[in-house]
């Protein structure tokens, strides 16, 4: 807490230099539209869900995965059968996101490439 309550003074001077620059952008070009990021929830999986489910998923099958299986799995436990295209879609881009992060923790391996691409936990490969 005590690096975080730092690093406060910081934050408020980055907020206020971005504010200006914001500012600034709006008086050049008024016609400009900047549209604020909004991250849509997970409809589906609550947050930090998804990563327990797809470690849970991996040590059961004990063999690397395709990240789609991985997903449509996660999904089946999640109560979601039938779920369409873009659920399906949503769920491997943010599963393909987290098992990068863990492949760079060499928690989670990857093996071969291309359409051929498996994920699985390190010690199982």
């Amino acid at each position: 807490m005590a690096s975080l309550r730092k690093h406060e003074p910081q934050v408020a001077a980055y907020r206020e230099k971005l504010d200006r620059i914001d500012a600034r952008l709006r008086e050049l070009y008024p016609e400009l539209f900047i549209a604020p990021k909004h991250y849509k929830p997970n409809p589906v999986v609550a947050r930090q869900k998804l990563p327990r489910l797809t470690m849970a998923i991996m040590r059961e099958e004990g063999k690397p995965l395709p990240v789609g299986v991985i997903a449509v799995r996660a999904l089946v436990r999640k109560g979601v059968t039938a779920a369409g295209p873009g659920l399906r879609k949503l769920i491997r881009v943010r599963l393909q996101q987290y098992l990068g992060v863990q492949e760079k923790r060499v928690v989670v391996m990857k093996v071969r490439s291309g359409n051929a691409t498996r994920r699985g936990l390190a010690r199982d490969c």
